[in-house]
């Protein structure tokens, strides 16, 4: 299982898929991020360090950062988190 967290700018952008109707969607992708960040499809993006995005509509992509759990932050059950995700965008990458 892996730990969430999501960037100033994705705050933002949740509010914008919400209300686009896009919420159902995003909230998929978030669940299957903190499960496996790496179950297909996802895309690596070539110009960054550990930089994935996941497709939530044509136009709108999840963008994120995976990083080792370096703290050994734990879950709620003390289990320790397998790395965290960053979340950076979930809204246009075209703008």
């Amino acid at each position: 299982m892996y730990k969430l967290e999501l960037s100033r700018q994705a705050v933002k952008d949740a509010i914008h898929l919400e209300r686009a109707g896009l919420k159902d969607k995003t909230s998929e992708l978030m669940r299957i991020l903190r499960k496996d960040p790496f179950q297909t499809p996802y895309e690596k993006l070539t110009n960054r360090d550990n930089v994935y995005s996941r497709r939530i509509t044509i136009k709108h992509r999840l963008v994120y950062r995976l990083e080792p759990n370096d703290e050994n932050i734990k879950n709620a059950e003390g289990q320790p988190y397998q790395g965290i995700v960053y979340i950076l965008r979930m809204w246009s990458h075209y703008d």
